[in-house]
């Protein structure tokens, strides 16, 4: 009987044991490491000397290098994340307050979504579209535009 009882007791504890035994399981962690996006800017927009009454057009370029084969989004800042073209105004460096409203222009429209770095680099044109208005005052005007992107 004894015998009986410390055999049952010994399967008892061997079921037990075996019921709330560690279970184990391995996750897997990796990276991939890839190049920052830079901008720089190859060619700046100049306008030229403009007659008031007419118009002038021009354009400028930017080079955006990273990753090759990865996809970025990019826009100009002043237009916004959801446009492509639009007004900025340029400003009189002597008189502040004199403004040349002029049209932006990029093939760069993020309504269209990321685009692809193909071979590790691609060019974005911006053009300037000026209708200088009869009777705007003479003097040198500028503005900046910014790049913004961003990998996807």
């Amino acid at each position: 009987m004894k015998k009986t009882l410390l055999l049952t007791t010994l399967l008892s504890s061997i079921l037990f044991a075996q019921s709330n035994s560690e279970q184990t399981a391995n996750m897997s962690i990796s990276a991939q490491v890839i190049q920052p996006l830079k901008v720089e800017v190859t060619q700046n927009i100049d306008l030229g000397k403009i007659i008031a009454g007419t118009t002038s057009i021009a354009q400028g370029e930017f080079k955006i290098t990273g990753e090759p084969e990865s996809r970025y989004f990019a826009y100009i800042k002043e237009l916004g994340p959801t446009v492509g073209d639009g007004p900025i105004e340029l400003i009189n460096e002597d008189n502040p307050t004199l403004k040349l409203p002029v049209h932006l222009w990029s093939d760069i429209f993020p309504s269209l979504g990321a685009r692809t770095l193909t071979d590790g680099e691609n060019f974005n044109t911006i053009e300037v579209h000026a209708n200088v208005p009869n009777g705007q005052p003479s003097g040198q005007y500028k503005s900046k535009i910014t790049l913004v992107v961003r990998y996807e």
